[in-house]
């Protein structure tokens, strides 16, 4: 596999940046006010998941035990960023969580084939699966964005406009939404990723497809704070590229017997299955088509167990808005969040909390908070008690009320206007969660659809526990609304 040592070393260094990233908030994003009552996210649990990643990481940046580094991980990330998607407001740290998750797969995998088969023929049959893979997740990433409006100018420029994702909002919101540098960002967005994928599927092409991906993650990069996504996609594809440390020396190859000969035929079979589920995700999600009983179950089992996403990124109703936040007590009302200090780079006040809102992490909680109040299907008792939960991670001792005000952003003439739709407050004594109109009636094109929205339907503990919490919220939940204004 080309480059794979380099590979190696970059992903675990990124993964230890990453847990840099989280130590000051360690508490808040890997706790009970994020993650519920689940065993895990006590304070000895918190202390054994900081210090597991952090030796695994290590170990695997200086190949310490590589195998056991990478087990070590892999059971780690499963939990934090595969399974906790099922409950709690971490929702896996969205995609960023599932691309730190897929890429420690990719490692188990290469040290699992090396222990096995040390000539490295088994090796090779793992690289061409984990082309395969990434280039799915390419083929997905663009297919998705093809039908759900990125090819009628409902895509990039909400990104690139949002002070929450956007490193150059102030500047960039200037322009007209009917700028045809907009419609070509979200042609080549699409185009770029579906051409990637394509690359990546045929060996001949590979090297083409990787650097294509490395030029619109280092753009990416530069344009939008998503945190790790852009340096790990760029890792992930060296894998794709000509060795550029050396060829490796070449062991004659090994027959396979035993565990080996079974990772074989298991590499062979989960690049079939991993085209049904695709199949079975596109036809649920866009047709409304259920396959027969017996192969929709064992396809969604699994789809689980795989943890095979519709990596559904960056879509327009995920970036069409942001949030302020307030805190009120005795002293008035103080801006704990705002565009105008917490997003500029000038601007210091309260750095505490500058670093926790610029996360990538932490604008995927409060984008996905909101978004049960987006889709009227979803549990609002359960999008209430999100933000219950997420007052509780910032209220002060002498706070009494927490206000989120939700800011769409709206395409004008001459251009993208932040507009204030909708309060929610939040009682922390009581846990009354009120909502406080600011637009009546609230303009549904600001608050569009765009494309079907996966349900959290999986299998096994995780999904009793999500639904199970549905149940309870659902029966017990503490909401109020302002008359004259219908439940979302």
């Amino acid at each position: 596999m080309h480059n794979y040592p380099l590979f190696r070393t970059c992903f675990a260094a990124l993964l230890l940046a990453d847990l840099v990233s989280f130590t000051p908030f360690f508490g808040t994003f890997f706790g009970k006010n994020y993650h519920g009552g689940v065993f895990m996210a006590g304070r000895v649990s918190q202390l054994l998941t900081w210090g597991l990643w952090f030796a695994a990481s290590v170990g695997l940046m200086v190949g310490f035990h590589p195998l056991a580094s990478a087990l070590i991980l892999l059971v780690v990330l499963r939990w934090w960023y595969v399974d906790s998607q099922w409950f709690g407001l971490f929702l896996s740290g969205g995609a960023v969580g599932m691309v730190s998750y897929l890429l420690t797969t990719y490692v188990a995998l290469t040290e699992f084939s090396l222990f096995l088969d040390p000539s490295g023929g088994l090796t090779s049959e793992v690289g061409w699966v984990l082309r395969i893979d990434f280039a799915a997740v390419m083929l997905c990433a663009g297919f998705y964005k093809v039908l759900t409006g990125y090819l009628q100018g409902e895509g990039t420029e909400y990104g690139l406009t949002n002070p929450a994702w956007g490193r150059f909002h102030t500047l960039l919101r200037r322009l007209p939404p009917r700028s045809p540098i907009w419609w070509f960002l979200d042609i080549v967005g699409v185009g770029g990723e579906l051409a990637a994928g394509v690359l990546l599927l045929s060996a001949a092409t590979q090297t083409w497809g990787a650097l294509l991906c490395i030029a619109m993650f280092c753009f990416i990069t530069t344009t939008l704070r998503l945190g790790r996504i852009g340096p790990m996609m760029i890792c992930a594809s060296l894998l794709f590229l000509p060795e550029l440390m050396g060829t490796p020396p070449i062991l004659p190859p090994a027959p396979l017997t035993g565990a080996a000969l079974a990772l074989h035929y298991a590499l062979f079979a989960y690049v079939g299955a991993l085209v049904l589920i695709k199949l079975m995700q596109y036809l649920n999600l866009f047709t409304h088509t259920r396959l027969p009983p017996p192969f929709q179950i064992i396809l969604q089992v699994l789809s689980v167990l795989l943890a095979v996403q519709t990596w559904r990124l960056f879509m327009g109703d995920f970036t069409n808005f942001f949030i302020r936040i307030s805190a009120l007590g005795p002293h008035g009302e103080e801006w704990l969040l705002h565009e105008e200090f917490t997003y500029a780079l000038r601007d210091w006040r309260m750095p505490w909390l500058k670093w926790r809102f610029s996360h990538v992490t932490e604008s995927v909680v409060l984008a996905a908070a909101f978004m049960g109040f987006k889709y009227p299907p979803s549990s609002r008792a359960a999008a209430d008690e999100n933000l219950r939960r997420l007052a509780h991670t910032l209220a002060r001792e002498s706070d009494q009320q927490i206000r989120y005000e939700y800011v769409a952003i709206s395409k004008t003439e001459k251009s993208f206007e932040y507009i204030p739709l909708s309060r929610f407050l939040v009682e922390l004594r009581t846990g009354t969660v009120t909502e406080e109109p600011i637009v009546q009636p609230i303009d549904e094109r600001l608050r569009t659809e765009f494309g079907p929205r996966p349900d959290h339907q999986g299998f096994g503990l995780h999904w009793w526990l999500a639904r199970r919490r549905q149940a309870t919220l659902g029966s017990s939940g503490s909401t109020q609304q302002t008359p004259g204004v219908q439940e979302t």
